[in-house]
Order: structure tokens, then C-alpha cells, then sequence
């Protein structure tokens, strides 16, 4: 079976065009926390995308989330996000 991770990743360059994109799986901080999902992820994402230029942080976040949006149910218990404009 396929890595989400390396889906998302695919996905959040197909279609924000990054010029730098790190994704950092967290998991590992939680294993010990009440009520830890061993099948879902904590990922913290750093995106920097020319596509973000002229929106808000907002909007930049929008567009991660909504991108996300199908694993947030079954693969994700969360997700730290920090966008940057990438101005060319």
C-alpha cells in the first residue's frame, strides 16, 4: 500500500506548484498519548508557492486544507501548517 504522505506530497505539488515544500511526520511525538490512533499521522507541512501571492494566510491555508480534505477523516489526526509567498 501506497504512503499517504508521499500522496500528499504529490498532490500539494501537482497543484500548488511549490518552489519549496517540506512535509515532517510528527508521529513519533505522540505514540504515548491517550487515545493515539496508530493508522492516522500528525504531519506538519511547510509550503512556499508563487500560487499563495495577493491571499491572505487564510486563503493559503484554505487551499492546503482543501487539498488534504479526503484524508482528514481517515489518515490524519492532525496538521500544523506554515505557508510563505514565493515571489519569482
Amino acid at each position: 500500500m501506497r504512503n499517504p504522505i508521499d500522496h500528499i506530497e504529490e498532490l500539494l505539488i501537482n497543484k500548488l506548484e511549490p518552489t519549496r515544500l517540506l512535509i515532517d511526520d510528527k508521529t513519533h511525538l505522540h505514540l504515548n498519548h491517550v487515545g493515539h490512533d496508530s493508522s492516522k499521522f500528525h504531519l506538519k507541512i511547510e509550503i512556499e508557492s508563487p500560487i499563495f501571492v495577493n491571499k491572505t494566510k487564510m486563503e493559503q491555508h484554505k487551499l492546503v486544507m482543501d487539498i488534504l480534505k479526503p484524508y482528514l477523516k481517515e489518515q490524519l489526526h492532525s496538521v500544523s501548517i506554515e505557508t510563505k509567498i514565493s515571489r519569482d
